[in-house]
């Protein structure tokens, strides 16, 4: 069957995750939110291959479902994000559930993802290089960026927590940034407080496996609402987790090593303009509760 998501995907065959992928910027999923999907020869064909498929996405007026259904397509599922919101469950519990009655529910159970020992190689090479000692248990990642701003903690508590880190003996902290975290990386070393880091370890624009490879030595990881929280909990390292106008009881990463930390209101914005122009009480005000999560984790 072929199973569809609003999120990019990255083929990863050696995890048995997923036979192949395709992109959802390619021409595959703009033909499947086509009205007339059947009328397209070459993706028609496609997707008529198919008996079973589940679409993550928005459907509202039905067009994706009937589309598929008049190629043939047998059991067609479409789960919008908008129903675990509904419900009050988290998306992933939601979006499970359209997949459970076809396969064991147990390939799901953390860790999703464990690193080979190839990628682990691969880590240790790039820590090497970063002067941070390779010993598992011992490193904490921080990633102070996302996909979007407007999650993004503020970056003053994010040093706070570095610095907490940075006096703890034998923890070595190692900061982690992606092609979208650019602008947050510039304030963080502009920082004057950062100077009492001297050499801070800082790992840029890793590929998906070199990040699996370099958090699979990691024996904590904070960060904000991202792809990268979400596979450092899928990994299975203890994992913190920072939510500002997303709902932690919709969006967090499951399983018993993550923690999440919240502001004391849920986010009442309803535009991106607000949302950035917002004194933002939906995130943690300080970082205290932060810190003593991480003294117990390491005491």
């Amino acid at each position: 069957y072929i199973s569809v998501t609003g999120v990019q995907t990255c083929a990863l065959p050696i995890y048995r995750v997923a036979d192949s992928t395709i992109s959802v910027d390619s021409q595959a999923l703009a033909a499947l939110c086509a009205a007339k999907l059947e009328s397209d020869t070459r993706w028609g064909a496609f997707y008529a291959g198919f008996d079973i498929v589940i679409a993550w996405m928005e459907d509202s007026d039905g067009m994706m479902e009937c589309s598929l259904r008049a190629l043939g397509v047998f059991h067609v599922f479409i789960q919008s994000p908008r129903g675990a919101e509904r419900l009050r469950v988290p998306v992933s519990e939601w979006y499970l559930s359209s997949v459970e009655q076809f396969c064991d529910r147990g390939i799901f159970d953390l860790p999703i993802v464990k690193p080979t020992e190839q990628e682990l190689e691969m880590g240790v090479m790039i820590l090497r290089e970063a002067n941070v000692l390779p010993t598992r248990n011992r490193i904490f990642a921080i990633h102070p960026g996302s996909g979007s701003i407007i999650k993004n903690w503020d970056l003053h508590r994010f040093i706070d927590v570095l610095l907490y880190i940075t006096e703890m003996p034998g923890i070595s902290p190692l900061v982690l940034c992606g092609p979208a975290d650019e602008a947050v990386l510039c304030s963080l070393m502009a920082s004057t407080r950062i100077g009492a880091c001297a050499g801070l370890p800082v790992l840029k624009d890793l590929s998906l496996l070199q990040l699996v490879g370099v958090l699979g030595y990691c024996a904590a990881f904070i960060g904000n609402d991202s792809g990268v929280t979400h596979l450092s909990a899928g990994i299975g390292v203890p994992t913190m987790a920072v939510f500002g106008p997303t709902n932690p009881m919709l969006w967090a990463p499951s399983g018993a090593h993550v923690r999440h930390f919240r502001g004391s209101i849920l986010c009442h914005c309803r535009t991106a303009t607000e949302k950035k122009g917002c004194h933002r009480p939906c995130f943690p005000e300080g970082a205290d509760e932060v810190k003593q999560a991480i003294s117990a984790m390491f005491c």
